[in-house]
C-alpha cells in the first residue's frame, strides 16, 4: 500500500482545458412530444351458477363503457374444467349480444374466494385520450 501511494505521487497529472461550445445560432424551441394517456373503464356482470343467459337489465350500466371493449368470461371452480371454459365463454359472448363488445373465455377462477363473483363477465375497455402538448 505505501509503495503504490509513493507510485502515485511521483505521477505527474497533467490537465488539459476544454474547449468552449460552439454557438451556432439561436435555440430552436422543440414541440413537446405527445404525452400518452389511457382510460381504462370496467364493469362487471354477475352470473348465477351455471346459468350463461343475460337480461338487458343486468347490462344496462354496461352500455356505458366505451368501445371497443372486451368481455371476458369466468366461471368458478365446480364441476369440470372443460365445461366452465365453455360456460365462460357462453356469459362472455351472452354479454356480447347485448352490447356487441368482443367475447373472450377467461375460464375457471377462484380469485374471489368461493362466492359468486367468479360467475362473471369482465368487460373492459381502453381508451386513448392521448393530446399533443402545445
Amino acid at each position: 500500500m505505501i509503495i503504490a501511494a509513493l507510485l502515485l505521487a511521483a505521477v505527474p497529472i497533467v490537465t488539459t482545458p476544454m474547449p468552449a461550445p460552439k454557438v451556432v445560432g439561436p435555440a430552436t424551441p422543440m414541440a413537446s412530444p405527445a404525452v400518452p394517456s389511457i382510460s381504462v373503464h370496467r364493469f362487471d356482470v354477475l352470473f348465477p351458477h351455471g346459468v350463461d343467459t343475460v337480461s338487458a337489465e343486468q347490462v344496462e350500466g354496461a352500455r356505458r363503457v366505451s368501445a371497443p371493449a372486451i368481455c371476458t368470461g369466468y366461471a368458478d371452480t365446480t364441476g369440470p374444467e372443460d365445461l366452465n371454459v365453455a360456460l365462460s365463454l357462453r356469459r362472455a359472448e351472452a354479454v356480447a349480444a347485448q352490447i356487441g363488445c368482443v367475447p373472450v373465455a377467461g375460464g375457471e377462477t377462484t380469485m374471489f374466494g368461493e362466492d359468486g363473483y367468479n360467475r362473471r363477465v369482465v368487460i373492459t375497455a381502453k381508451a386513448d385520450t392521448t393530446k399533443a402538448k402545445k
